[in-house]
């Protein structure tokens, strides 16, 4: 539902946990405060359980 909620509004969530990044990691982070007015195609959604049951969800904005 998040993920949705992402595409819909176009606005990325902080990285959870993160305070310090590693400058050898060139991953694009969003640090403290969320990223907003964003034009997003689609999202995707990783969900892991115990006992290896995983799930992943892809969601893309309408072209109507």
């Amino acid at each position: 539902m998040l993920s949705v909620l992402t595409l819909a509004r176009g606005t990325l969530l902080p990285t959870m946990h993160l305070d310090v990044s590693d400058p050898a990691c060139d991953l694009d982070y969003v640090p403290g405060v969320a990223r907003a007015g964003l034009e997003l195609d689609a999202v995707m959604s990783y969900s892991f359980a115990f006992g290896g049951n995983n799930a992943v969800l892809v969601a893309q904005r309408s072209q109507a």
